[in-house]
């Protein structure tokens, strides 16, 4: 579930950037869903992705704290207007108290996604998927060596659709993401693991285009608000592995061809057993981008 993104190719890309706003991908009726940083987007697209993340995984049963720091890229394609495959790595430093930093490439993850449906009228996005993380393909010595399968649900409702008198909750969005995670070999360590995300974001923009003209500057009407939860829990015998809770307050700025984002990173049960950390996001939208090359679908035009 973590997002893992990277920084280095994107930046570069960043610097081109003049095209329509929101490519049909991310657009169910009026709305315009944006990427988030720790929910997996609702829709198939083209797109590139990093993220940079701070946290400290508190001390406890005679370990040190250690701080860590994750940087990680994801590369979206769609091969049909409904179909996509994504991949994606991270790097993590750990840094632990008055021991010696250890660092390394993460497990090469992909996922295969389908959008299933999509409503217009109501603003409803569902997609449905499977990703593997391939064990042991990263460092040892930060990777899991034991990979995992994991069945995903995706989705995506804007609020447009409510009455006249809950106009002002119009600009409301939810996304949410839905996996359960199989090991490819059970251990101990490594139970079967239903893992849960939600996003609720209010989008300026929404607001000014279908709800009322405020007259925000440009730079304002471009934010959305956004505030994300995350849970894991075991659903197999998993002694020591607790159920985990994040919740992330943030703010995602878009542009015509980009998203930034940042939220903080907050621990909302007790074996989350880490400090208050903080994620940044840069998102890309190659459709925008490169609308006759990298922005295509692979087979079948565009809807």
């Amino acid at each position: 579930m973590a997002r893992h993104r990277s920084w280095g190719l994107i930046a570069a890309l960043a610097a081109g950037a003049a095209a329509p706003a929101f490519a049909d991908t991310y657009v169910a009726g009026n709305r315009a869903f944006i990427p988030t940083l720790l929910t997996d987007d609702p829709f198939v697209a083209d797109e590139l992705t990093g993220t940079a993340t701070r946290i400290t995984n508190l001390a406890g049963g005679g370990s040190p704290a250690v701080r860590e720091t994750d940087f990680g890229w994801a590369f979206s394609k769609r091969i049909t207007p409904d179909l996509a495959v994504e991949i994606e790595q991270g790097y993590t430093v750990l840094s632990p108290a008055g021991l010696r930093r250890v660092y390394g490439f993460d497990n090469v993850e992909a996922t295969l996604k389908y959008q299933l449906y999509v409503n217009p009228e109501h603003e409803f996005l569902l997609s449905a998927g499977i990703s593997h993380e391939f064990g042991g393909s990263g460092a040892a010595r930060v990777a899991d060596t034991i990979g995992a399968t994991s069945p995903t649900l995706f989705f995506g409702k804007g609020f447009g659709d409510l009455p006249d008198g809950l106009a002002w909750l119009r600009p409301l969005a939810v996304t949410g993401v839905l996996e359960y995670e199989i090991p490819d070999r059970r251990t101990a360590d490594t139970p079967t693991t239903l893992t849960g995300g939600m996003a609720i974001e209010y989008n300026l923009r929404y607001l000014e285009g279908n709800v009322a003209y405020l007259g925000l500057p440009e730079f304002i009407d471009r934010m959305t608000p956004v505030v994300e939860f995350q849970f894991s829990a075991p659903t197999s015998r998993a002694p020591g592995t607790p159920i985990t809770g994040t919740v992330a307050p943030g703010i995602v700025y878009s542009g015509n061809t980009f998203d930034i984002g940042v939220e903080a990173l907050i621990p909302a049960t007790r074996g989350t057993r880490t400090s208050i950390g903080a994620i940044a996001m840069l998102h890309l939208r190659l459709e925008a981008l490169f609308p006759t090359t990298l922005g295509r679908p692979l087979f079948g035009a565009e809807k």
